[in-house]
C-alpha cells in the first residue's frame, strides 16, 4: 500500500473540516491543496483497491458542491472555489469512474470484477448524490452538464455482455440432459456482474428523473425547469425493458437504502414539521409518472421470478393509490405529463395499473399452483392436532365429567348407532398453514375448531337433559333455587352430588358468592388440575361445575350425577385421547374437479372481478383443506327424577318453595 493512503488513516474527518475552513475563509490557494490531496487518495485507492478510502473521499465530491454552493450565493469572492467544486464536480466524478473502468481492465494484478463493482457502485452513488443536490438548489445549468457527462459514460463491455449472452441462450438450446446446471449459473452470474455498470448507470438516471418528479409533487421545483429538465434525462430504449424490474428491486425493503437514497426523502413542511418517507414510495410514484408522460403501457412482465411477481402483486395497490392522486390533481401535471385532458390522463393511468393487475394475477396463480402442488408437513399437522385437541378437551366439560366418574359405556365394536358430533369443513386458503416454505402462512385461532366441538357436545348433553321433561324449578335468585332443588330431591331420596351452572355466576351473582354456604375452589386443596378450570366450588357441600354450553344460560342443573346420567363412547387408538378423530386431508384433482363442476360461478371469479380459467380455478380449490373433526358418543336419561332443572329469572313470579 503505498504511503499516500497510509497517511489518511484515521484523518479524513480532519481532511472535511479543513475543507469547510478553507471555503469559509476563501481561501482558494487552501482549498486546492485539499483538492489535490483528496484526488490523489482516490486515484490510489483506486489503483490499490483500497475501497474504505475511495467511499469516503469520493463522498466529498457532491458534498464540497453542496457546501461551496450554499456559501457562494451574494458572494464574488467564492468564484474561485466554486469552480472546482460546483462546476467540475460532476466533470472529476466521471474521470474517477471512467478512471476505475481503465484499472478493472488493466491486465497487471487483473482485479474481480465484483471488487470493481463496488468501486462503481460508490462512484455511482456520488453521482446521485450530486444530481440530487443540484435539483435541491435549483441549478439546472450544472445539471445538465452532469447529465451529459453521465450519459457518456461507458466501460466498454458491450461486446463482452453479447458475447456471454449468446453463450446463455446457445447453452439453453442444448437438451436437457446434456446441461449441467453450474455450468448455467456461472454464466449467468459473470453477466450479471459484467452488467452491473450499466445497471448503477440506469438506476441513477432513472431515480434522479423519478425524484425530479416527486420534487415537483412537494413543490420544490416548476413546471417548467422541471419539462427542460426532464425532456434532457432520456433512458435508452433498450432499458426500458429494465425499468420494471429496477421498480421491483428498489421496492424490496432491504434496498430501502440503496444508493443512499433514503436520505432523500427527509423534508419540511410549511409549519417546520420534519417528514420522511420510504425511498420506495417516491421511486413508485415517479415510475408512474415516467410512464404517464411516455404513455408506456407495454410493460413486459413476461419472465418475470416468483419474487419478482410477489413484488409487483405488492406495487399494484400502490400505484392504484398513486394513480387516484393524478386523477385528482390531473390540472397540476398535464404540461408535465403530456396529457391534453383528465380523460386521457385516466386512460394512461388504467391501461398501466391494468399490466400491474395481471402480474399480480400471474403472481397469484403461481401461488396457487405452488400451495396446491405442496406436500403437507408432518410437524405442522401434528402441531394442528394436539392444538385442536388441547381446545376440544378444555371445552368439552361434560365429557370430563362423565370420565373423571367413571359413568360411561364403552361401545367401541358394536353396531349401536351413536351420536356423531362434529363438523367436515373446507377450509379456503387453508391449505398454507400446513406446508413448509415461503407460502405457509399462519391461520389464527384455527384451534377454536375444538373449543366449539367441546360446546357442541355441551349443548347436545343439555338439550337431551332439558326435553326429557325432569322436574323444573322457577326462582328469582340462584340460591333460592338451588335450596328448593337440594330440597326437592332429597325428599324423593336422592342425594344430589353435582351442580351444573353457567360460569356467570363465578364473578356476577353476589347474593350467590357471599352465601355461607358457597365455598370457592380457591379455599380448597387438591383440585383435580384438569378440572380447575371449570371447577367453582361447592354449595352445601356439592361439588359445582360450570358450562359454556348456551343452553345452560340462566339455568342451574342438580343431580345425582351417576344415577341420573350415563355417557356411551366409541374410541381409536388414533384418536386424540382415544375419543376425537382430527382429519387434515388435501383436496385431490378429481375432488377439486366435482366441486368445480357444482359451483363453477363460487370458484372462478375472483376477489377482484376478474376469472380463472379451469386450471386455474382447479388449482385454487387446491389451496383449500379438508377438516374432519367429530366424537362418537350419545348421551342418556337414566332417570329422570335423580335431577332437576332450575331456571333463574328475575321477572319470574313468588318463587316456588
Amino acid at each position: 500500500m503505498s504511503k499516500e493512503l497510509k497517511i489518511t488513516d484515521g484523518i479524513d474527518a480532519n481532511v472535511w473540516s479543513a475543507f469547510v475552513k478553507v471555503c469559509e475563509s476563501s481561501n482558494v490557494k487552501g482549498y486546492t491543496a485539499l483538492n489535490e490531496f483528496m484526488l490523489k487518495v482516490i486515484y490510489a485507492s483506486i489503483d490499490h483497491l483500497h475501497l474504505d478510502h475511495f467511499k469516503t473521499y469520493i463522498d466529498f465530491i457532491p458534498n464540497l458542491y453542496f457546501q461551496t454552493f450554499n456559501n457562494e450565493v451574494g458572494k464574488s469572492t467564492y468564484t474561485k472555489i466554486q469552480q472546482h467544486s460546483v462546476a467540475i464536480s460532476s466533470l472529476y466524478l466521471k474521470e474517477i469512474i471512467q478512471l476505475v473502468t481503465f484499472r478493472a481492465r488493466s491486465k497487471k494484478n487483473k482485479p474481480d470484477i465484483n471488487r470493481i463493482n463496488q468501486f462503481y457502485y460508490s462512484g455511482f452513488g456520488a453521482y446521485g448524490r450530486l444530481l440530487f443536490y443540484m435539483i435541491h438548489h435549483g441549478d439546472a445549468k450544472h445539471f445538465l452538464e452532469a447529465i451529459d457527462h453521465l450519459e457518456s459514460l461507458d466501460d466498454r463491455n458491450t461486446g463482452k455482455l453479447f458475447a456471454l449472452k449468446d453463450d446463455i441462450r446457445e447453452y439453453k438450446r442444448k437438451p436437457v440432459a446434456d446441461q449441467d446446471k453450474g455450468i448455467l449459473v456461472k454464466l449467468q452470474k459473470d453477466y450479471s456482474a459484467l452488467y452491473q455498470f450499466q445497471t448503477y448507470k440506469r438506476h441513477v438516471i432513472s431515480g434522479t428523473k423519478y425524484w425530479l418528479y416527486y420534487s415537483y409533487r412537494l413543490g420544490k421545483i416548476n413546471s417548467p425547469t422541471l419539462i427542460t429538465l426532464l425532456d434532457r434525462i432520456s433512458i435508452p430504449f433498450r432499458d426500458w425493458t429494465e425499468l420494471l424490474r429496477d421498480l421491483l428491486f428498489f421496492r424490496e425493503y432491504r434496498m430501502q437504502g440503496y444508493l443512499n437514497w433514503n436520505s432523500w426523502t427527509m423534508f419540511q413542511d410549511k409549519s417546520g414539521e420534519t417528514h420522511m418517507i420510504s425511498s420506495s414510495e417516491w421511486l413508485t410514484f415517479g415510475f408512474l409518472a415516467e410512464m404517464i408522460r411516455e404513455n408506456n403501457s407495454f410493460i413486459n412482465t413476461a419472465g418475470l421470478t416468483t419474487e419478482q411477481l410477489q413484488q409487483l402483486a405488492a406495487a399494484y395497490q400502490s400505484l392504484t393509490d398513486e394513480g387516484v392522486y393524478f386523477r385528482n390533481y390531473w390540472e397540476k401535471w398535464t404540461d408535465v405529463l403530456n396529457t391534453d385532458s383528465q380523460n386521457n390522463l385516466v386512460e394512461r393511468v388504467n391501461n398501466i395499473i391494468a399490466i400491474f393487475k395481471e402480474g399480480k394475477r400471474k403472481n397469484s396463480i403461481n401461488t396457487y399452483q405452488e400451495i396446491a402442488n405442496a406436500d403437507l408437513d408432518d410437524l405442522r399437522l401434528t402441531t394442528f392436532k394436539t392444538h385442536v385437541g388441547n381446545s376440544w378437551k378444555n371445552a368439552a366439560h361434560i365429557t370430563k365429567l362423565f370420565k373423571s366418574r367413571n359413568n360411561t359405556v364403552d361401545r367401541t365394536g358394536d353396531d349401536d348407532d351413536l351420536y356423531k358430533i362434529g363438523s367436515k369443513i373446507i377450509l379456503e386458503g387453508g391449505k398454507s398453514a400446513f406446508i413448509q416454505g415461503a407460502h405457509h402462512r399462519e391461520i389464527f385461532n384455527m384451534s377454536d375448531m375444538g373449543g366449539k366441538l367441546g360446546r357442541w357436545e355441551d349443548d347436545y348433553f343439555f338439550r337431551e337433559i332439558i326435553k326429557s321433561d325432569p322436574e323444573q324449578i322457577k326462582g328469582r335468585s340462584l340460591v333460592k333455587v338451588l335450596v328448593r332443588a337440594i330440597e326437592t330431591l332429597k325428599s324423593v331420596d336422592v342425594q344430589p352430588d353435582l351442580i351444573l351452572l353457567s360460569p356467570q355466576y363465578s364473578y356476577k351473582d353476589e347474593v350467590f358468592l357471599k352465601d355461607e354456604r358457597f365455598i370457592s375452589k380457591l379455599k380448597e386443596l387438591g383440585v383435580p388440575e384438569d378440572e380447575s378450570n371449570f371447577y367453582l366450588g361447592k354449595f352445601d357441600n356439592i361439588p359445582i361445575y360450570t358450562s359454556f354450553s348456551e343452553q345452560l344460560r340462566g339455568k342451574v342443573v342438580v343431580c345425582d350425577f351417576s344415577q341420573a346420567f350415563n355417557m356411551e363412547f366409541k374410541t381409536n387408538q388414533n384418536w386424540y385421547e382415544g375419543l376425537l378423530e382430527i382429519s387434515v386431508a388435501p383436496i385431490t384433482l378429481a375432488d377439486a374437479q366435482l366441486r368445480l363442476d357444482v359451483e363453477p360461478v363460487r370458484w372462478k371469479k375472483t376477489a377482484d372481478g376478474s376469472t380463472l380459467t379451469d386450471e386455474e380455478a382447479l388449482a385454487y380449490i387446491r389451496t383449500s383443506i379438508l377438516i374432519d373433526i367429530w366424537t362418537i358418543l350419545k348421551f342418556n336419561v337414566l332417570n329422570e327424577n335423580a335431577y332437576i332443572v332450575g331456571e333463574i329469572n328475575l321477572n319470574a313470579g313468588e318463587d316456588l318453595r
